[in-house]
């Protein structure tokens, strides 16, 4: 059944992207969602994924398909914060927009949103969000992926499986001997990973000294830098603090060790960080779960910001507490597949869920 279901979504997936050239190239690509329904995005980190901790990952969007996808943004949206989608949905009597809303966010507290992104959103004029993961502010640590990126950079993706197969305890399958098969293995394991502190103890075996290793990367933000774009209106967010798969855990202490941590560190900070919202790491609930969702609005956030089908509807967003974004780290700034991401993909996404 779930492989009929995945094989159902690459096939409308395919069609969708064929259907959205068509109206492209027809001048035909008016706005399919309501406009009332407010377009949430996000990014990464800008860059061209060649430093060792991103090489494997789809975390990086080039900077110039960045610059041409505001563009098509501002053209399109009109770009607002988080603060005042809440206030839209709950002020608003939904009157008809010429433009629909559509607010920016960045995920992860990556460096890059400092050096590459602020520069043109500022000079755009443009409000957008960070989600910050506490652990690695100031580059004291790294998260977990890049831990694995910069080992499989440096030793090779073979190596690093070997290595890992030699640490684990006979109860656990093996890892398979490629990067995503890792990555996926450690998503499903990861309870038994932060247990056993497994990646700790692989890069010891290694020889590696992951605080030196972040020191040298210079990945995520400093608070001098969280201190500059706020100065400028930029928000700052919860993104948990170690960015774990939530929904790997069945001790629910992990899950409210990772929320409360995070909103700890935000707290220490109240003239730059808000408490307001919340994003879970990988943004699908099948990740995060229906627990974590419950003891961050118990731990004092108001909303939870997903991935999801991408629609937002006032029910939804007042009621729920939940908000879905749409992820524009992988798209180009070709207009047909922004609008297949931003307008028809969404809608589609949304029915595919009745076959699931």
């Amino acid at each position: 059944m779930k492989q009929g279901v995945l094989m159902l979504s690459q096939i409308a997936l395919t069609a969708t992207k064929s259907f959205s050239t068509l109206l492209n190239t027809l001048h035909l690509d008016k706005f399919i969602r309501n406009n009332n329904d407010v377009r949430l995005v996000f990014y990464h980190g800008i860059g061209n994924k060649n430093t060792p901790c991103m090489k494997f990952l789809n975390d990086e969007i080039c900077e110039s398909t960045f610059k041409s996808q505001l563009d098509y943004l501002q053209n399109k949206y009109k770009l607002v914060s988080l603060d005042d989608v809440i206030t839209y949905y709950k002020h608003s009597e939904h009157d008809a927009l010429n433009k629909p809303l559509c607010s920016i966010s960045f995920d992860d507290g990556l460096s890059t949103v400092y050096s590459k992104a602020f520069p043109l959103l500022k000079k755009k004029n443009i409000p957008f969000s960070v989600f910050l993961n506490t652990s690695v502010i100031e580059n004291i640590n790294l998260l977990w992926l890049h831990v694995l990126g910069y080992l499989f950079t440096t030793y090779g993706v073979s190596d690093v499986a070997h290595s890992i197969n030699s640490l684990l305890g006979k109860c656990l399958s093996k890892v398979p001997e490629d990067a995503k098969g890792i990555e996926d293995w450690c998503r499903t394991n990861m309870e038994y990973v932060y247990e056993s502190s497994l990646l700790t103890k692989l890069a010891e075996l290694k020889t590696v000294n992951i605080e030196e290793v972040a020191i040298e990367q210079n990945m995520y933000l400093t608070w001098l830098q969280i201190e500059e774009m706020a100065s400028h209106g930029v928000t700052f967010y919860s993104h948990t603090h170690q960015h774990f798969p939530l929904n790997a855990f069945t001790n629910e202490r992990h899950i409210k060790s990772e929320i409360k941590e995070a909103l700890a560190t935000l707290a220490k900070h109240p003239d730059l960080c808000k408490i307001d919202f919340i994003s879970f790491p990988f943004g699908m609930e099948i990740d995060y779960g229906k627990k974590a969702i419950e003891h961050a609005i118990s731990a004092g956030h108001d909303y939870v910001v997903e991935v999801g089908d991408g629609l937002n509807t006032k029910n939804r967003v007042i009621h729920d507490k939940i908000i879905s974004r749409v992820g524009l780290g992988n798209v180009s700034a070709d207009n047909a597949a922004l609008y297949c991401s931003l307008e028809l993909w969404p809608v589609v996404k949304h029915y595919l869920k009745s076959f699931k």
